[in-house]
């Protein structure tokens, strides 16, 4: 039961705090629909799975969205709670912002995917030895003591 000082609501930072993790989820549900939709015409592919830059950055981020939005609900859920006034636009933008950032991390990720097709079509010996490779130093660092700042 809310109280009104002057004939206005008390802002509820707590409902905000739940609409906007609600909205963000919803979206990511929406974002797992259109991967499941996309992947279906994608069986068996690996790599960039033919597609361009341009068309590689937006599946890419699509994917991000349903995987990632999530996990950052609960800090869009403290932002929405610390945020005066314009709650909506600002939201509208820290997701905006998340997803651009998760579309530039695809250029790269395009640029490697590619690489690893254009070795492994050209030398296949040389692409299981680099994957091996790969793999052993993400577990290298993976076990790796932890670093602090200095």
């Amino acid at each position: 039961m809310a109280w009104r000082l002057e004939g206005l609501a008390r802002p509820r930072p707590d409902r905000v705090t739940a609409e906007a993790g609600l909205l963000l989820l919803l979206a990511a549900a929406g974002a797992w629909a259109g991967t499941v939709l996309l992947a279906r015409e994608m069986a068996g592919m690996t790599g960039t799975m033919g597609l361009s830059l341009a068309v590689f950055v937006p599946v890419w981020t699509l994917m991000m969205a349903a995987m990632m939005l999530p996990s950052v609900a609960p800090a869009a859920s403290g932002y929405a709670r610390s945020v005066p006034g314009r709650r909506t636009a600002r939201m509208a933008g820290l997701a905006a912002g998340y997803l651009a950032v998760w579309a530039a991390a695809g250029v790269p990720a395009f640029g490697l995917a590619w690489l690893a097709g254009w070795v492994t079509g050209r030398h296949p010996g040389a692409a299981h030895v680099f994957a091996v490779a790969a793999i052993a130093a993400c577990g290298v660092y993976q076990l790796s003591a932890p670093r602090t700042a200095a």
